[in-house]
């Protein structure tokens, strides 16, 4: 259902002349479903919607510090992954697992154990399925 609004919106724009508004207001939708899409863990196709989200945004005219765009690029941002590398356990730059004293015991959430990082506020460990 998601994919099929895309669609329709994505064409919405391209063949309409739609006022600026409009525009906007479907970016922001956009924005939404992608949101959506990331809790689903379909990071690829959300980045989609993300820079769907930011082209239209950038047509409307919109300043690369227009709240649009800074949420936009936010999201975008989020899709991307991140190389992990080993580092001394001393290091700065090391990442410490939120609630790692469940991942050591023995009790096991049907719904998972959030890997959430403690060293990097609003970042998680997730597993990449695409």
């Amino acid at each position: 259902m998601i994919n099929y609004l895309y669609e329709h919106l994505c064409h919405k724009i391209i063949s309409c002349q739609l006022p600026n508004e409009s525009k906007a207001e479907i970016g922001r939708a956009l924005i939404v479903f992608g949101t959506k899409l990331q809790k689903k863990s379909k990071w690829s196709d959300s980045l989609d919607y993300f820079t769907q989200a930011l082209n239209i945004f950038d047509s409307v005219g919109y300043a690369d510090n227009h709240p649009d765009m800074v949420c936009a690029s936010h999201h975008a941002e989020s899709c991307a992954t991140r190389q992990v590398v080993l580092v001394p356990q001393e290091s700065s730059s090391k990442i410490c697992i939120k609630y790692r004293e469940v991942l050591h015991s023995n009790v096991t959430d049907p719904e998972g154990t959030s890997f959430e990082l403690s060293s990097h506020p609003g970042y998680a460990l997730v597993r990449s399925s695409d």
